[in-house]
């Protein structure tokens, strides 16, 4: 072994022995039944308002104000977990030892031989009874203990070192690294400025709406999205906090994206965001005006910001809820009206007849489910709407709920009214009469909605006992045969084949269409109806007064279901509906047997 290492070696052990013998052995170890005493028996870390700490190096002073802990220098949010953390442990700092007033005094160096003269660190905590000071020496040589004194006391204490862990090495520990705490602060309106380009929205009754660059409906769930995640970004750095520095350098002398939030005319917070470090093209200087400072975040909250006003528009062409609609007015192949009383739908003009509840149900969904796919014109002009064929518009759904005025008279009030014009491959345009724009929505979405009342009338065809059924006349390629039950009001003596044809009838007696195709004869053709098409003659007796239905066949529909015309009763003009693929299949099959013209 080197001979000076040995000599150093030697040294300290000797050192220590003398510091033992005329320091340590010199310390009087205080103790209760508990185990060593607090430093601060009175300390109550819920009542702490002020922490600060002071070092040769560095300072932190942080403030709690209506539970929110904030930096005071410098000012900036504080994090609330590691502050807490120090005035807690300062509530469990035990006295491991104490030497007295006389022994320092006599100790060689006194105070600064325990690092007191001056103090390594200051710890001070301010609670409405009274402040609490601890200067903070160097560390004793055989624990993790420091020595400390209490300010205003001449005794120095050997206290446990576990603070010390919680004690930040730098004021930037302390600071929140949330970019904005957005939760907690009260505003109504958000401001989002790129360029020339303003986009400005308000919150009235818990819903937020489009004010600038135009009035218009806004998609609260977006907006709402991107206050979360404008409070969820968390800072990358702290680039500077010198309010004198060079904004051009940081691309914030003008800004590419101002974001700012207002409770009525006073903004209560503003953010400003800049240009990409070159070696960081993910990342971007923000500045959060309050504080003046610098700090670089993800680019992606910036893009995010920088979005055209039509991406916080509502994406939904129309909103209601369909539970609130008590009348619509159709304008179409024809003009119909829908009306609800007592809970029941009925088509009021051109024909009174019921109307089918699934039906009017998934109408009313699909038209709440138009979407907004694109922004044809912002604010169209005469002209514009007319080369659009949207005024006058031939195509369009109005919608209207009852409401009770001051004077007890029920009337009608308009819920939302949408016009459809010209359409190209696969859109068609759209506006509503409440706003300006003229909106672009899916083509395939409207063809579905229906254009002639008939679409919407109940599908029930008919119902009736299939044990009212006398007889079945089948007709097919100029061909007729009639089968009917016998004396014993059977249909064969088949009891299999009789009770399948039992079966059957019974579906065939309570027929409902799947979907209404169309009114009259002008589709017949092309739907496959022919003068020799397979029919039905059923001949039913309810009461006294016998009754005939008649159903023609056409084609397989590409559902794999039938088209099929029928008369319904007091009306002169046949309807065309799909007929249940399967229920003709059986009645193919089991009238087989019996009827040859099959």
């Amino acid at each position: 072994m080197n001979s000076k290492t040995t000599f150093r070696l030697l040294a300290l052990a000797v050192g220590l022995f003398a510091f033992i013998c005329l320091v340590e052995r010199r310390l009087v170890h205080r103790t209760t039944g508990a185990g060593p005493l607090k430093v601060f028996p009175k300390l109550r870390p819920e009542a702490v308002t002020l922490v600060e700490i002071g070092s040769t190096n560095q300072s932190a002073r942080a403030e709690r104000t209506n539970g929110q802990w904030r930096l005071i220098s410098p000012a900036y949010p504080a994090q609330t977990t590691p502050v807490e953390t120090l005035v807690k442990a300062m509530a469990e700092m035990r006295e491991m030892a104490r030497l007295s007033a006389r022994e320092v005094s006599e100790n060689k160096g006194g105070l600064k031989a325990f690092g007191l003269e001056p103090p390594v660190l200051t710890v001070s905590l301010q609670q409405p009874d009274g402040r609490m000071d601890l200067l903070v020496g160097i560390r004793t040589p055989l624990a993790n203990q420091f020595y400390a004194q209490v300010l205003g006391e001449a005794d120095v204490r050997v206290v446990d070192g576990a603070f010390i862990a919680a004690i930040p090495k730098s004021s930037l520990d302390w600071r929140s690294t949330t970019l904005i705490q957005t939760a907690g602060l009260n505003y109504d309106r958000i401001q989002i400025k790129t360029g020339s380009r303003l986009i400005e929205v308000e919150k009235t009754n818990g819903l937020w709406k489009l004010i600038k660059p135009l009035p218009a409906r806004a998609d609260n769930q977006r907006i709402e999205q991107l206050l979360q995640t404008l409070g969820s970004v968390q800072v990358s750095q702290f680039v500077t906090d010198s309010p004198a520095v060079d904004l051009e350098r940081f691309g914030l002398q003008q800004p590419d994206v101002e974001f700012g939030l207002f409770s009525g005319a006073n903004r209560v917070a503003s953010l400003e965001f800049g240009a990409s470090p070159t070696n960081e093209p993910g990342q971007v200087y923000a500045r959060r005006l309050a504080h003046t400072n610098i700090v670089l975040v993800p680019k992606e909250i910036a893009l995010a910001l920088r979005q055209p006003y039509k991406a916080f528009h509502d994406p939904r062409l129309l909103t209601f809820n369909p539970a609130s609609v008590d009348r619509v007015v159709v304008q179409g192949k024809e003009r119909f009206s829908l009306d609800r009383t007592n809970g029941q739908w009925r088509v009021s003009e051109p024909l009174a007849m019921d109307a089918d509840p699934v039906l009017v149900g998934l109408f009313l969904t699909n038209l709440a489910s138009l979407e907004i796919v694109d922004f044809i014109k912002d604010v169209p002009s005469q002209i514009e709407l007319r080369d659009y064929q949207l005024e006058p518009s031939s195509n369009s759904y109005a919608l209207f709920a009852t409401v009770t005025n001051a004077d007890g008279l029920r009337t009608n009030m308009v819920l939302n009214q949408v016009d459809f014009g010209t359409n190209q491959i696969d859109i068609i345009a759209a506006r509503r009469r409440d706003e300006t724009p003229i909106y672009a929505t899916r083509y395939g979405d409207v063809l579905d909605l229906p254009k002639q009342a008939f679409e919407l009338r109940n599908r029930q065809i008919w119902s009736f006992a299939s044990s009212n059924i006398t007889a079945i006349t089948s007709s097919f390629n100029g061909r007729s045969a009639r089968v009917a039950r016998d004396q014993s009001q059977v249909w064969s003596p088949d009891p299999v084949v009789n009770a399948e044809l039992e079966e059957t009838l019974y579906r065939l007696g309570q027929l409902q269409a799947v979907q209404w195709v169309s009114r009259g004869d002008a589709k017949f053709k092309s739907l496959g109806f022919t003068t020799v098409s397979f029919g039905l003659q059923i001949e039913v007796t309810q009461g006294i007064q016998p009754s005939v239905y008649h159903i023609l066949f056409g084609r397989a529909t590409l559902k794999k279901n039938i088209y099929a015309s029928v008369v319904m009763p007091g009306e002169k003009e046949p309807v065309i509906f799909e007929f249940p693929g399967g229920l003709y299949a059986d009645i193919l099959r089991t009238l087989g047997p019996l009827v040859p013209a099959k």
